[in-house]
């Protein structure tokens, strides 16, 4: 199969970019707002507190030093969009699927198949959003959306 041009990939509506599936679903993407990135962060950090929790019983006592650790890094901002770890989040398959879900208003289900079929086109439409949102290095603000 043929990959789509940019154009046919996306269609840009008043309403925001379109992403137009193989299977014939349309998905609206919302662009990258400082809302939305609050919410990739905060899976972010839950994945890491739920990996302390699951190793509770391994960790015996020192789980609750490695769950002081993991908090005092959410504190600190380690999981911050934009940071080292959201970098890391972002290069692997469940931060993208994370992503793509929350872009696309999908179930994790629904992104992971997507990126599955239709990889190179979920690239294309996601860095013509990311280009949109953040044109100058910033994300644009949630009211800007609404």
């Amino acid at each position: 199969m043929a990959l789509k041009t940019l154009s046919e990939t996306i269609g840009t509506h008043a309403g925001g970019m379109e992403f137009h599936a193989a299977d014939g679903r349309k998905h609206k993407v919302k662009p990258l707002t400082l809302a939305l990135l609050g919410q990739f962060e905060k899976w972010l950090e839950g994945r890491a507190l739920k990996s302390i929790m699951g190793q509770k019983e391994l960790l015996g006592e020192d789980f609750s030093t490695a769950l002081s650790v993991v908090s005092g890094d959410i504190v600190a901002g380690k999981y911050a969009f934009g940071g080292a770890s959201c970098a890391s989040a972002l290069q692997s398959v469940p931060g993208s699927i994370c992503l793509i879900s929350l872009m696309l208003g999908v179930d994790e289900i629904r992104a992971s198949h997507l990126i599955s079929t239709q990889a190179e086109e979920i690239k294309v439409i996601m860095e013509a959003m990311v280009a949109e949102s953040m044109p100058e290095g910033k994300p644009v603000a949630a009211e800007a959306v609404e």
